[in-house]
């Protein structure tokens, strides 16, 4: 885990933060259910689960940082890069998410034992990690927006040369068409 809080902050420098403070949030709110949850035993395959959906809510995290760079270089201001960028990215995630807990689910009713406590702990794990991606960071990325609106360098987010000569290439504002009404004027 320390190794991936270090990997964030050196490619996402203060996005990174964010998505490391969002991971502590997450690890804090699945001890709270595994402590509650009667049911989850700690098996090595629950374990697994963990882990692996410590890997999914990472990969949100890269999915949404990724998305908000691109948004950026297309010519967009921090704030709406942001804003776009968690937008556009939440149907991959849904989709990768629901997908894992369709299958965990179904590997928890074909199966018994230790494999079942893998899947409890994988759609535990999952559904904490698309709540705290989808509405925790999301809450963190407008705070940290409020702090700092306009710099995009502190969150590496650095334009291409070829997205500057994209975006100089584009008129700034369309320009309007006249309607020609067969030669009224």
């Amino acid at each position: 885990l320390l190794l991936i809080f270090v990997l964030m902050v050196i490619v996402y420098r203060d996005l990174g933060l964010i998505a490391n403070l969002s991971l502590i949030i997450y690890t804090v709110i699945f001890v709270f259910f595994l402590a509650i949850i009667d049911s989850i035993q700690l098996t090595l395959p629950g374990i697994a689960g963990i882990i692996l959906s410590i890997g999914m809510a990472v990969d949100a995290y890269i999915l949404i940082f990724e998305q908000i760079k691109e948004e950026y270089r297309t010519g967009k201001r921090f704030a709406a890069a942001v804003h776009s960028g968690f937008n556009k990215s939440i149907v991959t995630i849904l989709d990768a998410n629901v997908t894992t807990i369709i299958v965990s689910l179904i590997l928890y009713i074909l199966s018994s034992g230790s494999i079942r406590g893998f899947a409890i702990t994988l759609v535990l794990g999952v559904a904490i990690s698309m709540f705290v991606g989808l509405v925790i960071t999301r809450a963190l990325a407008k705070l940290y927006l409020y702090i700092n609106p306009d710099n995009a360098n502190r969150a590496n987010i650095k334009m291409r040369k070829q997205d500057l000569e994209t975006i100089e290439t584009q008129p700034a504002v369309p320009q309007k068409r006249k309607l020609n009404m067969g030669g009224a004027k």
